[in-house]
């Protein structure tokens, strides 16, 4: 009885969050105005152009998630108002279309710059708040936000922000993870944020820009790697959406300076009694979070001890600097430890301390 409870349950618990989901894109398609149709649209033949893919009627109507009958409607307005025109059994943009293009490119991956340095927003959420949030950006608004985070040249994801003027800064180059062999190091310059679910499991295991990774083997279905020395398995679908630097290799470190491959593992990892050396933090740990956690004293080449956790799972307490501070498992897995045994007291604490 319980065993038919249980599976009750799940099922329930699944068909509601598959509910949600639909519903949030019903919400979400039915907000659309022929406007942002048509700005979608103009993207789309955009991300072709620039990932140098066939666009059509189809893949548009794929994108939109509309009718084909639609997408030809929307071709045809595109084409009166001299944005688009069709070659052969393909769409191409024309210089005003382009123009048009790019410059919501530009509040996009502003937006998205600002949701990853200014908030705690997901980054699993960034793509598509920025994807409602730039029909709506007006240009002083933009160039405003721009002026507030430093005039950044690329997104999160290692993408180029288009200037005011439309140019777009040269990409940071790079090459496919497949192409890495065994052993061999590298820093990742782009992870490409389409198809949603392959950059959510990229984003839920913490791989950012600027990490550096280490191919360990590609066997089967599986990439297993090691990011910033923490052991990870991908799919291979995932590892193709990762594009690297192979050219430089690990710099040297300079005297007194932490070896990155000192990492053993992350706080979230430590066991209770366990104790760690914060060596590094994830390039995922961004914004106000990061401040928080800074304020709070995680900070690197500061020791931390894990003491309870929640029988729930859900926090574990750490002591730190003489003080236990809670944190849930998705904060502890970007800060980056150096196991250092089961050591009693932490630098900081009082001896007579008894925990919680």
């Amino acid at each position: 009885m319980e065993g038919i409870l249980t599976f009750v349950f799940v099922l329930a618990s699944f068909l509601l969050l598959f509910s949600f989901a639909r519903v949030r894109r019903l919400l979400k398609r039915s907000r659309r105005t022929e406007r942002i149709l048509v700005e979608d649209s103009l993207k789309h033949l955009f991300e072709a152009e620039r990932r140098e893919r066939t666009a059509t009627i189809e893949s548009l109507a794929g994108a939109l998630e509309i009718s084909t009958r639609r997408a030809a409607e929307i071709v045809n307005n595109l084409g009166k108002g001299n944005l688009a025109r069709p070659r052969g059994n393909t769409l191409e943009l024309t210089g005003p279309g382009r123009k048009m293009a790019v410059r919501l490119v530009r509040l996009h991956r502003l937006w998205e710059k600002y949701l990853a340095d200014q908030t705690g927003v997901d980054s699993r959420e960034w793509h598509e708040e920025a994807d409602e949030r730039e029909h709506y950006l007006t240009d002083s608004e933009a160039a405003e936000l721009e002026r507030r985070l430093g005039h950044p040249r690329y997104d999160p994801h290692g993408d180029p922000i288009p200037t005011v003027t439309g140019e777009l800064p040269s990409p940071e180059e790079g090459s496919p993870l497949s192409e890495m062999s065994d052993g061999e190091r590298a820093g990742i310059t782009h992870i490409e944020d389409e198809p949603g679910n392959l950059y959510r499991e990229l984003t839920e295991q913490g791989f950012e820009p600027g990490m550096e990774i280490e191919m360990v083997s590609q066997e089967g279905e599986i990439t297993r790697l090691n990011l910033e020395g923490v052991p990870k398995e991908i799919t291979h679908a995932a590892a193709a959406n990762i594009f690297v630097d192979r050219r430089e290799q690990p710099r040297r470190r300079k005297c007194g300076e932490r070896r990155r491959d000192a990492v053993t593992g992350t706080l979230a990892e430590l066991a209770p009694g366990e104790t760690g050396e914060i060596v590094a933090t994830a390039q995922s740990l961004r914004g106000l979070e990061r401040r928080r956690l800074m304020d709070l004293g995680f900070l690197p080449g500061t020791k931390v001890r894990a003491e309870l956790k929640a029988m729930s799972g859900g926090v574990t307490a750490y002591r730190i600097r003489g003080s236990l501070i809670a944190l849930r498992p998705e904060q502890a897995e970007k800060l980056l430890v150096r196991r250092v045994g089961n050591i009693h007291r932490v630098a900081g604490e009082p001896a007579a301390s008894k925990g919680l």
